[in-house]
């Protein structure tokens, strides 16, 4: 399945709002970073070995994505 958003690609993407900023920006970096780190906690959370710690984990991945929200408003 392709994707095409017809912007090209010149080492920019969009954030919320419009603004474009380069692929290798800080703030794009911590995007990934927080979203692994969500996708780690998931899985963590998934394994049998985790059972008692479940719940700990299942409240963890909120707040990443609450302390995410205020890096995604154009400066």
């Amino acid at each position: 399945m392709k994707i095409y958003t017809k912007t090209g690609d010149k080492g920019l993407t969009s954030l919320i709002g419009g603004t474009r900023v380069p692929k290798s920006s800080l703030r794009i970096d911590c995007y990934g970073t927080v979203d692994e780190l969500n996708s780690y906690v998931g899985v963590l959370r998934d394994q049998d070995v985790n059972a008692p710690r479940r719940e700990v984990l299942k409240n963890s991945g909120p707040p990443f994505h609450h302390r995410r929200a205020p890096s995604h408003r154009p400066r």
